[in-house]
């Protein structure tokens, strides 16, 4: 499959949102640990064009990506924003400062998403809207919970899936080969990060233990 063609051309259904734009506005670093602000320039005020929701949406979209490594690997996301280049390098940050910071940005995002005037939307734009609403409730929820002291299945399937989805979508090099050596060096690097990704989940759940 070729999943970086896919998300390029904008079919995200597992983010359940329709075609979606590239923004230069949102600058991620090559960590994803910094995301700009998702309300933008004046984000303390009401919130109503259509274009300001795309703007929105949109960065949530990138943002999701760029917390989701995994996610973003088996999408292609590498070739949706340049600022995701080496997120086959990476795991999921399951640590508890991590895990606070998306709790913020989630909040933020939906207090952005309910001042957006719903009859300033297009049909489709007000399905992205509430599907939006939905997962960010969700979300927020979720994280709320520490869900991270009880997901022993995530912290199981998620360094397996991110190496074998790589593999997978790796350039052909032709005589029976696969993959260049950037995109062999982003496996490795991904293989690296396991032993701390696994020391962060048992942390976890042994917190989850005690609790």
């Amino acid at each position: 499959m070729k999943r970086r063609t896919f998300v390029q051309r904008g079919v995200v259904g597992a983010f359940g949102f329709g075609v979606l734009r590239k923004l230069e506005a949102l600058k991620v670093s090559s960590l994803g640990q910094r995301v700009s602000d998702p309300l933008g320039p004046g984000g303390d005020t009401a919130v109503g064009s259509a274009n300001e929701f795309t703007t929105l949406r949109d960065r949530y979209f990138l943002f999701q990506l760029a917390r989701n490594p995994v996610t973003s690997t088996y999408l292609g996301g590498d070739a949706y924003d340049p600022s995701l280049r080496d997120i086959n390098s990476r795991l999921r940050d399951y640590s508890r400062a991590a895990l606070m910071s998306e709790l913020r940005y989630y909040t933020d995002t939906r207090n952005a998403l309910s001042r957006i005037n719903p009859r300033a939307l297009s049909a489709a734009e007000s399905v992205d809207r509430a599907l939006m609403d939905a997962q960010l409730e969700f979300l927020i929820r979720q994280l709320g919970g520490s869900y991270e002291q009880r997901s022993l299945d995530s912290y199981v399937a998620e360094p397996f899936r991110g190496i074998d989805w790589q593999i997978q979508q790796m350039t052909d090099a032709g005589r029976g080969l696969l993959g260049t050596e950037v995109e062999w060096q982003q496996v490795v690097n991904r293989a690296l990060a396991t032993p701390r990704y696994l020391e962060t989940a048992r942390t976890n759940l042994l917190s989850g233990k005690r609790a």
